[in-house]
């Protein structure tokens, strides 16, 4: 019986610290007044003031204790007001990398067709295709649904390259709460198994693979080389006990 109260505790332990398949979202801290003002100015945005819905409630819970003097009342609704804009705040600051990113290839796109036959039907049927992606990708973004509009700016990207300026088929990822390399890296570069690849290029951000944050953004190549993914392929399938921090 021992023995199983100490393995089920070990599994217990090992899920908290691993979040996961690679990549679990640990919190960052901020300060109540830096939300306030964060907030102040996200809500000027039509998504940005839905995306704060349980925020101000929260702050306008802790204006409340303070102002009836529940000073215990108050620290803890302001640790709850911080809490809950650490999840708010992640997918909000994606969209707006996602309609930075929509503008990026349209310019892209009108910079080829500029330079691109007219006669040529292929470039015709490629620009159709990349306009209707972009076009679902804005209005993704205007909806405030951020994984349809990461997707359609992906297939977008999938048919005319990275936006002008982004060297090497390069794009950027904005880690939101709940995310991990591994899916990532399924949704990202359309196989799991290269997760490795995001962060071997991102080790300057992610100290250990098994930790990444919300809010951080990760350069996601899409041009890796056949030797880099069997690589990376290899070193996901048999990367043994995994550790806090993998010196690997």
């Amino acid at each position: 019986m021992l023995k199983k109260i100490v393995l089920i505790v070990s599994l217990l332990m090992f899920v908290a610290a691993c979040g996961g398949k690679s990549g679990g979202v640990v919190e960052e801290g901020y300060s109540l007044e830096a939300i306030r003002s964060l907030v102040k100015g996200y809500s000027k945005d039509f998504c940005g003031n839905k995306a704060f819905v349980g925020t101000k409630k929260a702050i306008e819970n802790v204006d409340r204790l303070e102002a009836s003097g529940d000073i215990n009342g108050t620290e803890d609704a302001s640790n709850e007001a911080i809490q809950v804009f650490s999840k708010e705040e992640p997918p909000y600051k994606a969209l707006l990398v996602e309609r930075k990113r929509t503008e990026d290839l349209k310019a892209k796109l009108k910079n080829m067709d500029r330079n691109s036959s007219s006669n040529n039907m292929d470039w015709r049927a490629t620009k159709t295709k990349a306009n209707k992606h972009l076009q679902n990708a804005k209005k993704a973004s205007d909806a405030c649904n951020l994984k349809m509009a990461q997707m359609e700016n992906n297939r977008a990207q999938d048919l005319i390259g990275a936006p002008d300026g982004v060297t090497g088929n390069m794009v950027k990822y904005t880690v939101v709460r709940g995310d991990n390399l591994w899916n990532i890296s399924k949704r990202e570069l359309r196989n799991a198994y290269l997760w490795p690849v995001i962060y071997w290029g991102n080790k300057d951000k992610i100290k250990d693979p098994d930790l990444i944050f919300p809010g951080q953004v990760f350069g996601v190549s899409k041009n890796a080389s056949q030797e880099e993914k069997r690589k990376a392929t290899r070193f996901s399938r048999t990367r043994g006990k995994w550790s806090l921090y993998d010196k690997k």
